[in-house]
């Protein structure tokens, strides 16, 4: 059975990203369909999938999902809108993940081309003081 996007996501891309240990229940971080301008009221320049966040606030990574037999790379325009956007909203450009429950890949977006890559990046948690 081929998954939808929305399937792909609950089925595939959650429990992946879980797997980095990042906390899907947390909002301060992991967030869901967030405006890339940072502006609720316009919603031209897109909506990310998820949204990783940093301790301070600040986005690390957004992550767009792709139906299961998509190619990810068809998303790659409209991820760099999105970490443009949200660059001028914060300190950096965040990362970009393109996934679809079967292949993961990695884009700095200043830097280099998308790579493949295992997984999503660790969250690394203080430990309580």
């Amino acid at each position: 059975m081929t998954l939808n996007e929305d399937q792909t996501r609950k089925q595939l891309i959650d429990s992946q990203i879980a797997k980095s240990s990042w906390n899907l229940f947390d909002r301060n971080e992991v967030k869901f369909e967030v405006q890339a301008s940072g502006d609720y009221e316009d919603w031209t320049d897109g909506i990310t999938h998820y949204s990783l966040y940093l301790p301070n606030g600040e986005i690390i990574a957004v992550v767009e999902a792709k139906k299961q037999i998509s190619s990810t790379h068809t998303a790659r325009q409209q991820t760099l809108i999105y970490a443009e956007r949200i660059e001028q909203n914060q300190s950096f450009r965040p990362f970009v993940f393109l996934a679809n429950g079967v292949e993961i890949w990695f884009w700095d977006t200043e830097e280099q081309t998308p790579r493949e890559v295992a997984g999503f990046p660790l969250i690394i948690k203080k430990p309580c003081e």
